[in-house]
């Protein structure tokens, strides 16, 4: 196992300046910003993630990317921080299943089964719906940038009239 050394607290993120910051180990920071946060690796430390897991800023956000830190360095999570029990490291693995299911399986060279990433749901859901017609629209008056739904009736089907309108119930 590699040793890497402490480094100095953060001062800025993608996420904006640093409030909070914990090195939880060394060169792997805990940040918090007014407005997000997770974690900031030194350079040694983005050097040392495994390709598969690497994200290209070296910043890691709080709600799925830090899944991918605790992977690439659990044997030392494990050994030096007594917190991290075997219930937190599947938290880890299912968390980057979920989240980075193909970097998962280039990590792991085990395929994520699609029930365990909606990421894999999606994009099989996607792939399924290819070739059909899908349409979204918004109408009514609930916002000012709205068409209002008779206008947009009118203008997409000039065959019907007020009076049909007016009976299907649309005016």
């Amino acid at each position: 196992m590699s040793v890497f050394p402490s480094t100095t607290r953060p001062t800025d993120t993608p996420w904006g300046p640093v409030e909070q910051a914990e090195q939880i180990l060394p060169g792997i920071w805990s940040i918090t910003t007014s407005s997000h946060g997770g974690l900031a690796l030194s350079e040694q430390r983005q050097d040392a993630m495994p390709p598969a897991l690497q994200l290209a800023e070296g910043f890691y956000e709080e709600d799925c990317d830090w899944s991918l830190v605790y992977i690439a360095f659990e044997d030392e999570f494990c050994k030096t921080r007594k917190d991290y029990g075997p219930d937190f490291i599947q938290l880890v693995r299912d968390t980057a299943k979920c989240w980075h299911p193909d970097r998962m399986s280039k990590h792991t060279g085990k395929k994520v089964a699609p029930n365990e990433s909606p990421i894999l749901r999606t994009r099989a859901a996607y792939q399924h719906a290819l070739g059909d017609y899908c349409t979204t629209t918004a109408w009514g008056d609930w916002a000012d940038w709205v068409i209002p739904a008779w206008r947009w009736i009118m203008r997409s089907s000039p065959y019907l009239t007020t009076e049909a309108m007016r009976v299907r119930g649309r005016r």
